[in-house]
């Protein structure tokens, strides 16, 4: 595999991961710049979109960003009886919620939005 096949699907990763992460470019782009990234925003997203090749050096801070950005993303974890048993500051999701008692309501709170709930699809 060459270079440039090599930055093309580097590109097409790092779009992936930005995406599925829901990272937008400008975030990105100034936590690239923010440690010693030298093209400009309008670059990154012509590399994103095979319109410009970079160096590796360039592309490997734009992963670095992307993987960093990543990682400080909160996550929600189950939790164990414990836990509801013994709440501590930690006990709470991404939105800073406390967990709950799983009641109805949080479980709809969590429903993919593109999975139909019972109501709408008993009026179909």
């Amino acid at each position: 595999m060459d270079m440039d096949d090599i930055g093309h699907r580097q590109a097409n990763m790092l779009y992936h991961a930005m995406r599925q992460a829901g990272l937008r470019l400008d975030q990105v782009w100034m936590h690239y710049f923010s440690f010693g990234g030298e093209v400009g925003e309008m670059e990154v997203e012509a590399y994103l979109n095979h319109a410009m090749a970079l160096p590796k050096l360039q592309r490997d801070m734009l992963a670095q960003a992307v993987n960093e950005l990543i990682d400080s993303k909160p996550i929600m974890r189950a939790p164990y009886t414990e836990d509801l048993l013994h709440p501590s500051d930690g006990d709470h999701d991404e939105s800073g919620r406390v967990f709950s008692d799983a009641g109805e309501q949080d479980r709809r709170d969590t429903q993919p939005d593109d999975e139909p709930d019972e109501e709408s699809s008993e009026r179909e």
